[in-house]
């Protein structure tokens, strides 16, 4: 028995264990119309509306069939059920995040990636900043392009490759981490992680960018404490470490 509903524009399965009528007893029609289980056999049913309020649905149905004699019959009405359990099932979100493939579970597919990274898989060097993918602090990498992860859906990273501040390195030994280091970039801090994902995606990209390149690329990414020539600097050191790794 698996009606179905949309939430958010996503088909979302509910699971109905067992319906019974309002008195409390087993009632095999209401049963099946609930369900739309009702066997066809000359006989057709539809769902006009289906109201639920906690576990009581109310089902507004007309129900078409023909007698042994041959003559068309319509019944309409009104039928309330209720749903003991009634379960959710949630999809299972498969992705690669920091270079380990990872099962996000249960979630609401519609849930921001944030979320799903700080308080799901307990990630919490990505940060909220405004909520509506204007500040930057929430950036993340997304099969390597810097994406506002507050605003997108973890549905839409399903088999995709998700890299945090935490995976650029474990030993800070990623040259935007070892620039941001010797330029002494930080202030209070907050903005941080989402700055220096955004300058590995630009560097990955292009590996000598122009003071208008890193003006270009992080043009969406705000620093409340003004560090915008400190992140500069940063990015042209990053590169040219980048390109001596490189080398060796």
């Amino acid at each position: 028995m698996e009606p179905r509903r949309t939430v958010g524009g996503d088909p979302t399965r509910l699971v109905i264990n067992k319906c019974q009528t309002n008195d409390g007893h087993p009632h095999p029609d209401k049963l099946e119309v609930c369900a739309d289980l009702w066997p066809d056999q000359g006989r057709r049913i539809s769902h006009d509306v289906i109201v639920a309020f906690g576990n009581l649905l109310f089902v507004t149905f007309s129900l078409r069939f023909v007698t042994v004699t041959g003559i068309t019959m319509s019944i309409s009405g009104l039928i309330a059920c209720t749903a003991r359990p009634l379960e959710v099932v949630m999809p299972v979100i498969r992705a690669v995040v920091n270079g380990a493939s990872v099962l996000i579970d249960p979630v609401d597919p519609q849930m921001p990636l944030l979320w799903a990274l700080r308080e799901t898989l307990r990630l919490t060097g990505t940060k909220y900043g405004c909520g509506m993918g204007l500040c930057g602090a929430c950036t993340v990498l997304i099969d390597g392009t810097a994406t506002r992860s507050c605003v997108i859906p973890v549905a839409a990273v399903a088999n995709k490759s998700v890299t945090t501040i935490e995976g650029l390195s474990r030993d800070s030994s990623h040259p935007v981490q070892r620039a941001w280091l010797a330029e002494q970039v930080a202030q209070c801090g907050y903005c941080q992680s989402g700055q220096m994902i955004s300058a590995a995606a630009l560097i990955a990209r292009n590996p000598n960018p122009s003071d208008a390149d890193i003006d270009a690329a992080m043009a969406g990414n705000l620093c409340r404490c003004g560090t915008y020539q400190r992140i500069r600097r940063a990015i042209h050191r990053a590169a040219q470490l980048s390109k001596e790794d490189a080398r060796e």
